[in-house]
């Protein structure tokens, strides 16, 4: 898929990267409603917890705290759990399971 020094199964190059301690991730999310997103979090094996450490609203939603967590079930489903607490004390938390149907790496040709 990539040639060296990229990883293959993220496409990344990795430089300098510490021999000791966690491997940390972040996502930066921007959608056209106005709402910028930044989590980071440690990446596990088979999951990746996700916190959110900065978020702005153009309309005022704000989140007091926000987290994600991404775990692999089998090798074709994986399953993201959110809790998100909002300013007005508002709870919500829900759960998605994606199911690969289709595998680019292995299907294609």
């Amino acid at each position: 898929m990539t040639g060296k020094p990229f990883r293959e199964d993220t496409g990344f190059a990795v430089k300098n990267k510490p021999k000791t301690g966690d491997n940390l991730v972040a996502i930066e999310t921007v959608g056209n409603n106005g709402l910028i997103i930044i989590e980071e979090g440690v990446l596990l094996p088979d999951q990746i917890n996700l916190g959110i450490v900065y978020q702005k609203s153009y309309f005022g939603l704000q989140l007091l705290e926000g987290n994600r967590t991404f775990t692999l079930l089998a090798p074709h489903i994986l399953e993201e759990r959110v809790r998100l607490v909002f300013t007005n004390g508002k709870i919500e938390k829900f759960r998605k399971k994606y199911i690969k149907v289709f595998d680019y790496l292995q299907d294609y040709v």
